[in-house]
């Protein structure tokens, strides 16, 4: 028997929904982690060089997917403030990959993982990053894994 894989998808209502989410410093395209605001976040002593987590290079949409999974993760304390910053050079590389490669979608969830991860691997290699750093394909599975649940309306005995 054929497995049949279900897409999620992401519907204007919970497009909507992200977006009531982000309100206040949340909504800014760009967090700058020295800021009051992100004091009850931070565990550790703050001695990175980098101190701001930039959204703005995003397209619309997807932007605001990607504020919202590192709000969530963040003031959920399963996202470490710094790992946060750290992942910057990674969303810099997403961003110039989703222009290029998927320049009409709205949401991470409209491209096939495992084709958007294949393609995402070779845009990888292309740019002369190496594929074994890790952190370029767990943010990315992350993120996906996030939306996923974050989209996916069907009731429990339904998703298994």
């Amino acid at each position: 028997m054929k497995e049949t894989k279900f897409n999620v998808l992401a519907t204007p209502a919970k497009m909507d929904e992200i977006h009531a989410a982000l309100k206040g410093y949340w909504e800014k395209d760009t967090w700058n982690i020295a800021d009051p605001f992100f004091d009850e976040y931070r565990t550790e002593k703050w001695n990175c060089k980098h101190k701001v987590i930039n959204f703005s290079q995003i397209k619309s949409g997807i932007k605001e997917e990607t504020k919202y999974f590192f709000a969530y993760r963040i003031s959920h304390k399963t996202l470490r403030l710094q790992t946060a910053v750290h992942y910057g050079t990674v969303r810099n590389s997403l961003a110039v990959f989703l222009h290029k490669i998927y320049p009409d979608i709205i949401s991470l969830t409209d491209a096939a993982y495992e084709k958007l991860l294949m393609q995402w691997r070779s845009h990888l290699v292309s740019q002369e990053i190496r594929v074994s750093n890790k952190q370029y394909v767990i943010l990315v599975n992350q993120l996906h894994l996030f939306l996923q649940s974050i989209y996916d309306d069907r009731e429990e005995f339904e998703k298994d």
